[in-house]
């Protein structure tokens, strides 16, 4: 029994372009085939069920209403030469010498690109993008997932050509017709992610940039506490003739060393605290925020086990 979710709603015409069912005439006057098969397809135009296309003899072509969906999505961009896409967003966060989370966000919102020229299906190098649009000699490339998404693999071939890469994900969208398809596929961004852009590099060093600057800002006020400050708790590690004390106060934690620590010990200090947020504050001295207390403690055990 066929279902709206597997019914075939384009076809190619005898002219070899992609028609919806709702501009042929109806049954085997519609002159089409599936795009999967090749097969005579007829238009079905009842009082019933939706309009859609099935295949003459009565065979069943699993692939056709995919294939047809597919083919039918690049050609709607090849046409309109336009295409919505998402925001680019970088994030990146920090902590400060209190143990306070921050974050800092750049970002590129929607755009709707419009193209000079649109290819589809063309051989670049090791890569066939779905769709090639030019925009002020500016390349980008679409990619159709009706079943087949970008893997992995995929994705670093495309990124290795520098060009902006969209996705735009139809596995799960019903278009009756071009109308619907327009919407699903030029207009809206839900459906659409950023497979590759270049731009992002840049944007997660600005954003990355901007952490560090909030986090210098706050490290310029002396996070050591004064010497009328107690401390809440207290814990004191050994390694060899070194002595590690872990003072925790209302605003921080605050590592301190009798003697330098050396070789696969520091390392093994520096990495810890790196870990989890933490800096250097002075000579023997080094900060981490107050929601690492359990991860620094049990950290640090497992050093003066092994050292």
């Amino acid at each position: 029994m066929e279902t709206s979710s597997l019914m075939q709603y384009f076809a190619r015409s005898n002219q070899g372009q992609m028609v919806s069912v709702h501009e042929v005439p109806r049954g085997l006057a519609c002159e089409c085939i599936c795009p999967e098969c090749g097969h005579t397809v007829i238009a079905r135009q009842g009082n019933i069920k939706a309009w859609h296309f099935a295949h003459a003899s009565g065979a069943d072509c699993p692939g056709g209403a995919m294939t047809a969906l597919h083919l039918a999505a690049q050609e709607l961009i090849q046409r309109v030469a336009k295409i919505r896409v998402p925001e680019l967003v970088a994030t990146a966060t920090g902590w400060t010498t209190d143990g306070e989370l921050i974050s800092e966000t750049v970002e590129r919102p929607i755009q709707e690109l419009a193209f000079d020229e649109v290819s589809l299906e063309v051989n670049i190098g090791d890569i066939q993008p779905d769709v090639v649009g030019s925009q002020q000699g500016e390349r980008h490339f679409i990619e159709i997932a009706v079943t087949h998404f970008v893997d992995e693999q995929k994705r670093q071939k495309l990124a290795a050509h520098g060009v902006p890469t969209l996705e735009v994900d139809l596995s799960g969208v019903v278009a009756y017709d071009w109308q619907s398809l327009h919407a699903q596929v030029i207009d809206q961004v839900e459906l659409k992610r950023w497979v590759h852009h270049p731009a992002l590099a840049d944007m997660q060093a600005q954003a990355d940039q901007a952490v560090q600057l909030r986090i210098a800002q706050d490290h310029q006020v002396d996070p050591l506490p004064s010497a009328t400050m107690r401390a809440v708790w207290s814990r004191t590690f050994h390694f060899n003739q070194a002595r590690v004390y872990v003072d925790g106060f209302p605003q921080h934690i605050r590592i301190r060393q009798t003697h330098y620590l050396k070789g696969e010990t520091f390392s093994a200090m520096h990495s810890l605290i790196r870990s989890l947020g933490g800096r250097t504050t002075g000579d023997r001295f080094w900060s981490v925020p107050l929601p690492a207390k359990e991860a620094l403690l049990d950290g640090l055990k497992r050093m003066w086990s092994a050292y």
